[in-house]
């Protein structure tokens, strides 16, 4: 069986990447259309953000008492990047429904304002309006690039992270299962570049870590596969060797009929 810390900390990763990668495409729209909807980012932010934060803390926070002039560890880089990243969201999000509900509405008010009949008051409050809107209209762009750059940073940490998780059983065949995502969160063009960062260049141990997952699982097919890919990097390899024959002799009698 698993270790709960190990299923907690490869379901960080995924959520951390998903979050990654629907970040980039809220803000690669915006610099399109110039526009952002509250309705999906109050959602990204107040549900995957928000779990992904609690989940952090949970797993990190309660194992690293940062002391002074201790070296920092990945795990808690990690934490304080995501914890960062929930809190300027928060504050883009006011931005966002500035801009999204009440600047339509001051807009339409602007001509009471310049009429000569219009009140002292009346001019004041829409002068007030207008430095609202304009500071959330100013601040938004510079703010969705300090995320940007929070979220490079968290994935920096992350695979330093990675790294000193190579003991979890799952964490191979996850990198492996989720290769689209992996390759687009942590902007690899292929996965293996990232195993092989994680697993300090060993990439057949990495692939012998998602061979021998899939085995124990019952993903016959995948368990191969990985088995192969352990043996074209190291041909020597008498475990990977052992459950590739297997496999195809198991493969072979299914065909036959044996089993």
């Amino acid at each position: 069986m698993y270790e709960e810390r190990d299923e907690l900390f490869c379901r960080v990763v995924l959520s951390f990447a998903r979050a990654k990668v629907s970040f980039d495409a809220q803000l690669a729209e915006y610099r399109k259309s110039d526009s952002m909807s509250f309705a999906r980012l109050d959602d990204f932010v107040e549900h995957t953000v928000y779990n992904l934060k609690e989940d952090c803390h949970f797993l990190f926070r309660q194992a690293n008492h940062h002391q002074p002039n201790e070296q920092i560890s990945g795990e808690s880089l990690f934490d304080i990047s995501v914890g960062s990243i929930f809190h300027e969201l928060m504050k883009i999000k006011e931005s966002v429904y500035q801009l999204e509900h009440y600047a339509p509405l001051y807009s339409a008010m602007e001509t009471t304002a310049d009429r000569s009949d219009a009140r002292p008051y009346e001019r004041a409050f829409l002068e007030a309006c207008r430095k609202i809107i304009a500071r959330a209209r100013e601040s938004l762009p510079s703010d969705l690039d300090s995320v940007e750059e929070l979220f490079g940073d968290a994935a920096d940490n992350l695979k330093i992270t990675l790294a000193e998780h190579t003991t979890n059983r799952l964490l191979a065949r996850m990198i492996v299962d989720e290769e689209e995502l992996m390759k687009k969160c942590f902007a690899v063009d292929d996965v293996d570049a990232l195993l092989a960062e994680t697993y300090s260049g060993k990439l057949d141990e990495a692939h012998l870590a998602a061979a021998r997952d899939y085995l124990e699982g019952g993903w016959y097919e995948k368990a191969h596969r990985e088995a192969r890919k352990v043996l074209d990097i190291a041909p020597a390899n008498i475990e990977a060797a052992q459950i590739a024959r297997k496999l195809s002799e198991k493969a072979a009698k299914t065909v036959t009929g044996e089993e």
